[in-house]
């Protein structure tokens, strides 16, 4: 069965240690390379080092930063998901200490994280010249606030997630309400309120009133935006379907019963 999961939590053995090219344009490059195939540690190498060249940073820079991140955390919440799974239908079961290695490398990724993205913000122009990348940011920096919480039991942690989204969504005001940026942060925070607040009727609002407003302003994006947004889009209305499901089989009891 860890043959199912050995991607997610054994890394790829390197003959020789990676070492990241010197110029801006090669590390570019290469860290594009990099995510092709999926060598998120090398990638997010590249990538914090090619924003140390930079002395103002542009949304591309963030984005590729964005990407080497999740891709470093995404491989182990998958493998983190898939142990406790295992744990739950054996408690006494060896998946455990795979469970604490999972949570140990996710808080190592988050704490990384939150000390460069907030160097990172210094580094961004005012946003009257270019608010996209501060949304992307603070919004990166509530994702790693949330991601915490599943493997940490500080009760602050969930307020500064809060904290980072709320800063993300008075910058988003400034956005097209269905660019794929502020779609996004509405999706991560009705995920927030809903699995890790604890107050479903709010991640259910807040996912339904992005879904609604959204809708109707598609065609104003590029055709690109428009792609992202309408991912974003499907999302928002799984999550929204799958939480409001006991509540529509609720109603429908209760008026099968009136009848």
């Amino acid at each position: 069965m860890l043959d199912a999961i050995k991607d997610f939590i054994i890394p790829p053995v390197a003959c020789e240690p990676f070492v990241p090219p010197s110029s801006a344009e090669a590390l570019a490059q290469t860290a594009s390379l990099l995510q092709s195939v999926g060598r998120s540690s090398e990638m997010l190498v590249c990538s914090l080092a090619l924003i140390k060249s930079y002395p103002v940073l542009s949304l591309k820079e963030v984005e590729l930063v964005s990407a080497a991140f999740k891709c470093a955390i995404e491989r182990q919440r998958t493998a983190l998901r898939f142990m406790k799974a295992r744990v739950l239908r054996d408690d006494e079961s060896p998946a455990k200490v795979v469970v604490q290695t999972c949570e140990a490398d996710i808080k190592g990724i988050c704490e990384d994280a939150l000390v460069h993205l907030p160097e990172m913000i210094e580094k961004l122009p005012p946003p009257s010249v270019d608010v996209s990348a501060r949304v992307l940011l603070h919004s990166m920096i509530g994702d790693h606030y949330r991601y915490l919480c599943d493997v940490s039991t500080e009760e602050d942690l969930r307020h500064k997630a809060e904290e980072a989204y709320n800063t993300a969504a008075t910058l988003a005001e400034q956005l097209p309400v269905a660019h794929p940026l502020r779609l996004g942060l509405a999706l991560n925070r009705s995920i927030l309120a809903y699995e890790v607040m604890k107050s479903p009727d709010q991640g259910v609002a807040i996912a339904r009133l992005a879904f609604d407003e959204s809708t109707v302003h598609l065609d104003a994006l590029s055709h690109a935006d428009k792609k992202r947004a309408m991912l974003v889009l499907d999302r928002l209305r799984e999550n929204v379907s799958m939480w409001t499901e006991n509540d529509e089989l609720i109603d429908d009891e209760h008026l099968a019963s009136a009848t």
